[in-house]
């Protein structure tokens, strides 16, 4: 069974009075060390994108709760007159302004809103920019001095920090032992999980398989690195640890890439089915490092690894090593390898461990953009993609099971759910699918709790009132581990007595027809995200509406995941078997909203020409409740009848579809 939904949090939301608790720790801890200002994530030591509020540096500091948005902590010695009266800046993106402004206390946060056209990386390096070169409340002769949590910001942003402090005079000082937290208070995170491997028949991969991949990927990615090619011997010739050095060593802090080298799940988070761990994958190699949070987890996998799936030309096996603790026990256990290249992605690793391994290998070259695992990872398997579909089609049994329990409690004379109930009753229908967590935290929001773009908690005092939209958006992890993520909106009530306002079915159909054009989009590989995104947008955009968030995100391990990307401001190309999700959404402050998403893969249309589309995994009817069929085109209606007909075989509709 799982979990009932409550916060996926190791202590409660933070209140106003904690928050100046923690600003008054902070401000302490800052006199004593001679700090002005901090820049405070969310993130752990392996880059999370949901932390437990007790392991949350950036929720202590700001009430804040959302899964993104960063900020800067500006120390009493800065407050005034350079900085605003407010101690701590928060900055969040489209899809959490409405709850930031619920959330944080406006006294001690300033919440800066930022456009689409805006990251939160680029508002906080501009603010950083715009401080003063000269003078700080502790004397004009001192340089300002900015800290950061080196285990909890990307390599890249420290780099870009770096550059600004470097040409404004000021020192940039990394914290390496989760200083913050300790003054904080914060409790952290610890699990005690085991380390399951993954049949390989679910994801067609095997650890010795990737390695091998990735290695000859990062010996062919070094050249240019250092003016010449590293070494990296045959695979029959591939040496041991004891006999011979290694010159290649590819580094990951993240947990969905040791989930993904060790073809293993460890859920060692809330709603995350990866494993706490860095991982070096060098010739022969794979080391595993379990820091605090998990060093008592079991690794239930063999060493040495041996491929699967292969009964001819077997590639050697790969001594899987696990290190438990100390940053010193990763070191002894790393130094008797002769490493020349270092190999990272700088964007998803953090900021201590390539300082690690170059004082472990001080004459080796580092080589920041080497984005192998990530671009492994998004080309999904013929097993994944065989997973994702059974995994999507229970999901999708779940979720319209729910959606017509919900339609019809607020029809009826008893009772009415509130969206704690609407969030329990779909826990409850995942775990009959056999779902062993959710995916994140389940977003519930009916009426004018929908057009909170994520928001954050079900209310067990909001119910379903009839005449009101309800959105839902959740998923869920079955055996593969990989994730499910899918939202509809629904009507509440007896159309046929209460009918749908104008507006109401005007947003749906509207983002009903954005969708479509995502669905049924051509494309060729070397297209872009960011040219689908807008091919998507401008169907709201033509009706006079805009969405403050991407078109879709990339989708394995994590709900969220790199390698593919529909956004205004997305670098990526299209890649084949990739899967991605396709949300636009409309959202009406005060009033309500829609977002309507299933989650597709990247699949040839038309080999000869080399022309993509998408494959559709989730069906789930829609609420025709809220459809106004006139401004649909022949070929929207043409869609959505072989869409509709498909749900009705499988018996996931949710209303009658009148086409």
């Amino acid at each position: 069974m799982l979990p009932m939904h409550t916060p996926s949090n190791s202590r409660s939301k933070p209140t106003p009075e904690n928050v100046a608790l923690a600003h008054a720790a902070l401000d302490a801890f800052a006199a004593r060390e001679g700090i002005d200002l901090f820049c405070i994530t969310a993130q752990d030591a392996f880059l999370s994108e949901y932390t437990p509020l007790g392991n949350n540096q950036r929720a202590a500091l700001s009430a804040f709760t959302g899964s993104t948005g960063d900020g800067l902590f500006f120390a009493r010695s800065l407050r005034e007159p350079q900085a605003p009266s407010q101690a701590f800046t928060l900055f969040v993106d489209g899809r959490y302004h409405l709850q930031a402004d619920s959330e944080c206390p406006p006294a001690l946060v300033k919440v800066e809103k930022l456009p689409l056209s805006r990251s939160i990386e680029q508002a906080l390096l501009e603010s950083l920019e715009s401080l003063p070169c000269r003078g700080t409340a502790r004397g004009a002769e001192q340089q300002l001095v900015v800290a950061v949590d080196a285990r909890r910001i990307t390599l890249s942003r420290a780099r870009l920090m770096g550059e600004i402090c470097a040409r404004k005079g000021f020192e940039l000082r990394l914290l390496s032992d989760n200083e913050i937290s300790t003054a904080l208070a914060l409790e952290g995170w610890k699990t005690e999980r085991p380390v399951v491997p993954v049949d390989f028949a679910l994801t067609g991969r095997s650890p010795v398989r990737t390695a091998h991949l990735l290695l000859r990927s990062a010996a062919r990615h070094c050249v240019g690195a250092s003016g010449q090619h590293a070494h990296l011997p045959p695979p029959s010739a591939l040496p041991s640890p004891q006999n011979a050095p290694s010159l290649v060593c590819i580094a990951s802090c993240a947990s969905d890439d040791a989930a993904f080298l060790l073809n293993a799940r460890g859920y060692h988070l809330p709603h995350l089915s990866s494993v706490l761990a860095y991982t070096f994958l060098l010739p022969g190699a794979l080391v595993v490092f379990l820091p605090s949070e998990s060093e008592t987890c079991e690794v239930k996998l063999p060493s040495p690894l041996k491929e699967s799936g292969s009964d001819t030309d077997p590639l050697p096996e790969l001594r899987l090593e696990v290190v438990r603790g100390s940053l010193g026990n990763l070191r002894n256990a790393l130094k008797r390898f002769a490493v020349t290249h270092i190999l990272f992605n700088e964007t998803q690793m953090n900021a201590l461990v390539p300082h690690v391994l170059s004082a472990l290998w001080p004459q080796a070259t580092s080589v920041p953009n080497f984005r192998g695992i990530e671009l492994l990872r998004a080309r999904k398997t013929p097993e994944e993609v065989a997973s994702f579909r059974d995994s999507y089609l229970r999901s999708s049994k779940a979720i319209a099971h729910t959606l017509r329990w919900a339609k019809k409690a607020t029809t009826g004379t008893g009772e009415l759910p509130s969206e704690v109930d609407l969030a329990n009753t779909l826990a409850e229908a995942y775990a009959a699918e056999g779902a062993l967590d959710l995916s994140f935290n389940t977003i519930a929001g009916t009426g004018a709790h929908g057009a909170i773009i994520h928001y954050g908690t079900p209310d067990a005092d909001t119910l379903l009132q009839p005449g009101e939209m309800t959105l839902l958006d959740s998923g869920a992890y079955y055996a593969p581990g990989l994730a499910t993520d899918c939202t509809r909106v629904f009507y509440n009530g007896d159309a046929t007595k209460l009918p749908p306002q104008a507006w109401q079915k005007e947003i749906y159909t509207v983002t009903l027809k954005a969708f479509l054009r995502g669905m049924r989009a051509e494309f060729m590989l070397s297209d872009s995200g960011r040219s689908l995104d807008e091919e998507v947008r401008s169907v709201c955009r033509a009706h006079g509406y805009e969405y403050a968030h991407g078109t879709g995100h990339g989708v394995g391990i994590h709900v969220h995941e790199p390698g593919i990307r529909l956004s205004t401001t997305s670098t990526y190309a299209m890649t084949e078997n990739a899967c991605v999700s396709m949300e636009p959404g409309i959202y009406l402050p005060g009033k309500g909203g829609v977002r309507i998403e299933n989650v597709v893969r990247v699949e040839p249309r038309d080999a000869a020409l080399g022309i993509y589309g998408f494959e559709n995994f989730m069906f789930v009817g829609f609420d025709w409740d809220l459809i106004d069929v006139s401004l649909l085109d022949d070929g929207e209606r043409a869609w959505l009848a072989s869409y509709e007909r498909r749900c009705a075989s499988l018996g996931t509709h949710v209303t009658s579809c009148p086409l």
